[in-house]
């Protein structure tokens, strides 16, 4: 049938001379639109379901295949660290080129043709015996593994130590933990609630509908560690002698430990930035690593809890509550 533009000033055109008017029920069609709707509606949930159920199909399997993110995921988001609640721009590594002059520097001064290849190069927090934490360069070539404390305020390069990746003979990646006798996680949590309680009560405005929450006990139940880390040894399983063991200058302990660097839980660090602050990525390249230097005598890779052997820990509680590991602006003062 041709169609034909017509107005309302135009005569009837011949082909409505046979016409017939119809009046339909308009419930009817009024039921049947709403039926339509229904059914494609309950076609699009169905479809959203499905679409949910092999979204978290698929989920379920990355965790299965990653335990320490699984594991990641379920911690809670309030670490125990020296940086909870911290600002990015308090560090003095997160300004901006500081970390790659850093490492372009340490590069040229301790990487040469001896010791193989730059492989990759973070910025990480190490875990001395004595559990006191400290901003570190890491640097990761082909035959060693080289430590270094760099101050991010002068810009120099401090101190390193070389680790040959030949005489690593175990590493253990997993979750930070204390001993079960270990008072420092109820420490924690007592200084937690203690510092929470004074900052509702002083530091922020008094609300009476806050005057609930100015007291909560759960802020004083025990915290343990929730972070994970990375731990290496050369020590081929032996224990550590009197002397080392309880020397807290000793610099001849047999493993390091590290985990990740604060600037990684800031808002303001980007993502290309939190790749060199992330303990996760230098385990992923330090086992590639490792695998090709003791091909002879493989090194034994565990996946269980890192133990840290802190059972009062007074002295380091102050000092990783205070950061005095890390280049920081505090106050009127910066060291």
């Amino acid at each position: 049938m041709a169609m034909y533009d017509t107005s309302l000033d135009d005569e009837p055109q011949d082909y409505f001379n046979n016409a017939t008017l119809r009046i339909s029920d308009v419930r009817k069609q009024k039921n049947a639109l709403s039926a339509d709707k229904s059914s494609t509606a309950n076609q699009s949930d169905n479809s959203s379901l499905f679409s949910l159920d092999i979204a978290l199909a698929d989920e379920a399997k990355a965790g299965a295949k990653s335990p320490s993110s699984s594991s990641s995921n379920a911690r809670p988001k309030d670490a125990v660290m020296p940086w909870s609640g911290d600002d990015a721009s308090t560090f003095f590594a997160s300004r901006e080129g500081f970390v790659k002059r850093a490492i372009d520097e340490c590069s040229k001064e301790l990487v040469n043709d001896k010791i193989g290849k730059l492989l990759g190069a973070w910025l990480l927090t190490e875990i001395s015996l004595w559990d006191n934490e400290k901003e570190r360069l890491v640097l990761l070539t082909t035959d060693e593994l080289i430590i270094v404390k760099y101050d991010f305020i002068a810009l120099k390069m401090l101190d390193s130590k070389r680790v040959p990746l030949n005489i690593i003979d175990t590493v253990i990646n997993g979750d930070l933990v204390y001993p079960s006798g270990s008072i420092v996680p109820r420490v924690n949590g007592f200084t937690n609630g203690f510092s929470h309680f004074v900052k509702s009560c002083v530091f922020k405005p008094y609300q009476k509908e806050e005057s609930s929450r100015v007291l909560d006990l759960k802020e004083f139940e025990a915290r343990p560690r929730n972070a994970t880390g990375v731990r290496a040894m050369w020590n081929n399983g032996q224990p550590l002698d009197f002397l080392t063991k309880w020397n807290a200058f000793s610099s001849d302990v047999p493993w390091f430990t590290v985990t990740s660097h604060p600037l990684l839980r800031c808002k303001e660090t980007t993502t290309e930035e939190k790749k060199l602050y992330c303990v996760d990525n230098f385990y992923a390249e330090f086992v590639k690593a490792l695998e090709l230097v003791t091909a002879l005598t493989p090194c034994n890779i565990q996946h269980k809890p890192i133990l840290l052997e802190n059972y009062i820990g007074l002295t380091s509680l102050i000092h990783n509550k205070c950061s005095l590991g890390f280049f920081k602006i505090r106050g009127k003062f910066s060291f």
